[in-house]
This record gives structure tokens, sequence and C-alpha cells, in this order.
């Protein structure tokens, strides 16, 4: 059954090409052949399969249709090169993801609280990646909503625990 999944990837049936890129036996080579479809569900498919790699993800990242570009961006084996790439993408969805990406490192996460849209700030905030120093960055944002998000991150609670302590000796 699988084979004949993907050696239909040929298939002029948009949901049989679709299934193949999905396929969890799909190779590096079904996947690039996946995201090079003209069909973007066929190229969400191929960039959400699991053994998507690196460069499918950058190739994603290129793509001309914002959904896939999303996909890229929330996946699992986004590498650091990846994510500098989604936070410089003109969509803010697509930096939302790589703000909140618990792949985000701190250099990431810094990144996406200097974005000009709020929301990207907003998901940086949030990220439990955030270290002390993305917090207060946060904490200081023009926007309260940011400033909210920041209070919310689980680490907020140890920066604050942290600061009493000093602040008791």
């Amino acid at each position: 059954e699988f084979r004949r999944v993907l050696f239909r990837s040929n298939d002029k049936s948009v949901q049989v090409r679709a299934a193949a890129a999905s396929n969890s036996n799909a190779t590096a080579e079904h996947i690039t052949k996946g995201l090079n479809d003209k069909n973007k569900q066929v190229r969400m498919n191929a960039v959400r399969n699991l053994n998507a790699n690196a460069d499918h993800i950058d190739k994603a990242l290129d793509d001309k249709d914002i959904w896939v570009c999303m996909e890229a961006a929330k996946h699992s084996n986004a590498t650091s090169e990846n994510l500098h790439k989604a936070l410089d993408h003109k969509v803010p969805e697509v930096r939302m993801h790589a703000a909140s990406h618990p792949n985000a490192n701190t250099e990431h996460i810094d990144k996406a609280l200097n974005d000009k849209n709020e929301f990207v700030r907003r998901f940086a905030a949030r990220n439990p990646n955030a270290t002390s120093e993305n917090l207060h960055k946060a904490l200081n944002d023009k926007n309260p909503n940011v400033h909210y998000a920041a209070k919310t991150n689980p680490n907020y609670k140890k920066l604050i625990d942290r600061k009493s302590t000093r602040l008791n000796s």
C-alpha cells in the first residue's frame, strides 16, 4: 500500500499527491517533490511531514503561500537557521510561529521582542525558553499586552522569586 501511494506522487488527483507527501515513510526525495507541487495542500502536507529536514523547511519558508510558510515555521525539525529566516519573514503570522517555537533560543526571542508587530512580541514573551533578560525586555515593552504576556511566562515566577530573595538577603 505504501509503495503504491508513493509511486502515485505523480497522480493527477490532489488528494493522492497530498497523501503521498504526508506519508510517514516518505523519503527526502518524495518530500522535495511534494514541496515542488503546484497545489498548496500538497506542499503543506510535504512540509508537515515529520521526515522533512532543514532544507525542506528552508524551501517551504520561501513558498508563495503564507500557509505553507507558517507550517514550515512551526515544524519540529526547524533549525536555528530556519527560525532566523522565519523571523525575517514579511508575514507576521510566520514570525509569530518562529517566536513561539520550542527550538527558539535567547537570540531568536530577543529578535522577536524587537519586532514591530505586537503579536510577534507577545508570542516571544510567552516562550518558555525566554531568559530573565528576555523577560525584562518584554516587561519594559511599550505595549501592555506584551508586558502581560511576559507575566504569564512560566519563567516569570522564577524571575520574581530570585528578585525577592536578593532583596531579602
